[in-house]
């Protein structure tokens, strides 16, 4: 879905000047920060400055479900809408991109995915016009957990992009940049969540790692991620992903050493597959989040087997993007060597 971009501190501003792609907004945000911190107030103000109305659908979950995807494109087809703002984090973004899909087009959500039990249809409407505004201001108010959360998903965006199978040297280039900006940015953000500097680039890193899936695509640690957060609904993905990471990657590293040689050296480590190793335990420790417990969160070894399973059943498509091929036998491992 491509979109045009605003980046920078204060473009928020931008949406009460540039061309917008409709008459009627519906604003699709989740949670209670964004209407507490007044951004939802700001965003409607903006839209209204150019005669646009709007109106608003909160009900999005850290884990979106497809229910409220539903809801929502109800709700835009019922009273009008002609596009569709995602404000707040990720989870507000993807959903406001699949509600985009579902305002314009017939069916259920599930008609339309390509894994798992989705019926994998091609979309036959295009979906609603959308644009991407990435303000770093709006991101001061984050607090440091979710702040590391975010920033490590982001991490892991554009390491498997660079580890995937598809990769291209402009896949690269992106995933190696937005690399590079979260291992130097991403504690500064965490520690002082006031430093708009750091706050910055690592919003640019995140916006690079959006490409680097559009040119590249996620691998399979993404699919175990996901298993984990379906059973496990309040674990955010990427607490998930934080938690995997070490065992999942070094396992993963053997096919590929010297693109692990690569992104150590990117990150600031020795140029080697340890120096990747080293490198996210120091990432790790210095966002505060080294400490993170499977068991915490509700995860028992006795569901790794299922877990593994639904891993390849729901994005198996991930597996074979790998340089290795990972069996089920793998994953569990994985998982094993990851619980505390």
């Amino acid at each position: 879905m491509p979109a045009q971009i605003f980046f920078g501190a204060g473009c928020l501003d931008q949406l009460g000047t540039a061309p917008l792609p409709g008459s009627k907004a519906l604003v699709v945000i989740g949670g209670t920060s964004v209407r507490r911190l007044g951004y939802l107030d700001r965003v409607q103000s903006l839209l209204k400055r150019q005669g646009v109305e709007s109106v608003v659908f909160d009900k999005v979950q850290p884990n979106p479900v497809v229910e409220h995807v539903m809801e929502a494109a109800a709700l835009a087809k019922e009273t009008g809408c002609d596009f569709v703002v995602g404000l707040g984090g990720g989870s507000s973004m993807d959903s406001a991109k699949s509600i985009a899909v579902m305002a314009a087009n017939p069916g259920t959500y599930w008609d339309y995915i390509q894994g798992g039990s989705g019926l994998g249809l091609e979309i036959p409407n295009q979906p609603l016009p959308t644009m991407s505004i990435v303000d770093p201001e709006l991101m001061l108010s984050v607090p440091p957990k979710l702040t590391a959360y975010q920033g490590f998903d982001a991490l892991f965006h554009a390491v498997e992009g660079y580890m995937a199978k598809v990769a291209s040297p402009m896949s690269d280039m992106f995933a190696l940049q937005a690399i590079e900006y979260i291992a130097k940015y991403l504690p500064r953000a965490v520690d002082d969540g006031q430093d708009l500097e750091a706050r910055a680039y690592v919003a640019l890193a995140n916006t690079y790692s959006g490409f680097v899936e559009t040119i590249s695509c996620c691998t399979s640690e993404h699919s175990i991620e996901h298993a984990l957060s379906a059973y496990h609904p309040s674990l955010p993905h990427g607490a998930g992903l934080i938690m995997i990471s070490w065992a999942y990657h070094e396992a993963y590293a053997p096919s590929c050493p010297e693109r692990y040689a690569r992104v150590a050296a990117a990150m600031g480590m020795e140029p080697s597959v340890d120096g990747f190793l080293n490198g996210l335990n120091k990432l790790k420790e210095a966002c505060g989040v080294d400490k993170l417990k499977m068991s915490d969160f509700g995860i028992t070894p006795d569901l790794f087997e299922e877990y593994a399973g639904t891993a390849f059943s729901t994005m198996g498509g991930l597996f074979e993007l790998d340089r290795c091929k990972f069996t089920t036998a793998d994953v569990v491992s994985i998982l094993e060597k990851s619980y505390s």
